[in-house]
This record gives C-alpha cells, sequence and structure tokens, in this order.
C-alpha cells in the first residue's frame, strides 16, 4: 500500500515524494512480493481482491489528505463526509460474499451472540480512524502507513521474541 500511495499522491501532486522515500516503498513492495510467493494458499481471485482493497485504502487515504490539508477540513468534518462512504465500501462487498454463506450455513445467531464485542470493536474503530485522521492531518496519509507498518512490524518481532512458531 505504501508504493501505491506515493504514486498516487505524486500524480495528483498531493506530496512531493523523495526519491529515499520512494526506494523504502519500493523495497517494501519487493518483500510483499517475496512473502507472496511463499504463500501455498495464493489465488488470482484473493490476490485480486486483495489489490482492490489496496486500491480503496489510497483512495481513502488521499481523499482524506486533500480534504485536511488542502480544502482546510477539520478531522470531524471528514468524519462526516468521508467515513460513511467508507463504511458502505466496506460493507457492500462483505454483504456480497459473506452473507450468503453465513445464511446457508444457518450463523446469523453467532452474530446477536457477539453484540458487546462487535459493540466494542465498532467504537475502537471509530477512535482509531479518528486518530488516523489526525496523524494525516498534522503529517501526512504516508506517514499514517508508515506508522501501521512499523506496529505490525513491532508486533511480529514481540510474538518471535515471545515464542511464536515463524517460518
Amino acid at each position: 500500500t505504501p508504493a501505491l500511495l506515493l504514486l498516487v499522491l505524486s500524480l495528483l501532486r498531493v506530496e512531493v515524494v523523495s526519491a529515499s522515500t520512494a526506494s523504502l516503498a519500493l523495497a517494501m513492495v519487493f518483500g510483499s512480493g517475496l512473502a507472496t510467493l511463499q504463500q501455498p494458499n495464493a489465488t488470482a481471485f484473493g490476490l485480486g481482491i486483495q489489490m482492490i482493497s489496496q486500491l480503496c485504502e489510497v483512495l481513502q487515504c488521499t481523499a482524506t489528505q486533500i480534504f485536511l490539508q488542502h480544502l482546510g477540513f477539520e478531522a470531524w468534518d471528514v468524519g462526516y463526509y468521508l467515513m460513511p462512504a467508507i463504511a458502505a465500501c466496506c460493507l457492500l462487498p462483505s454483504l456480497v460474499f459473506e452473507w450468503p454463506n453465513v445464511i446457508a450455513e444457518r450463523k446469523v445467531g453467532v452474530l446477536f451472540e457477539q453484540v458487546p464485542l462487535l459493540l466494542l470493536s465498532g467504537f475502537i474503530g471509530i477512535v482509531v480512524n479518528f486518530s488516523n485522521t489526525f496523524v494525516i492531518k498534522f503529517s501526512s496519509s504516508l506517514m499514517a502507513k508508515l506508522l501501521v507498518i512499523a506496529r505490525s512490524s513491532g508486533l511480529v518481532i514481540v510474538f518471535i521474541i515471545n515464542g511464536e512458531p515463524f517460518t
């Protein structure tokens, strides 16, 4: 996602990208490509869905940065104008790809059993989205993506140190 984000931000002239930043993003792409090649269950359909997901995330980050930095909106405004569209983009594929299976397997009751966890998850999602919006407001969408990657890398290292098996 960072390399795709750099490309879109550069093409739309939202942000100036340095050569070192671009080379780091390409190194991330190379590493992700190697990891994907090692995945025994990778399919063209799965990779296509992943690419669409990344494109949507890049469009969300770019739109958020344009709203906040170029149009002068506040973080709360972005939450009001963009978050409903983003939620729809997440909900519609879920309804198409997941709900038929949930209904066919008669697992709808599981949804109602997990209402407290779903509400907690939703609240945490709102907090994360607004914190991400504030990071974009005061730095850039690229910085927000890099912070997510750093956090994920740190978690992997912590799990490995604590004895989690890895390949």
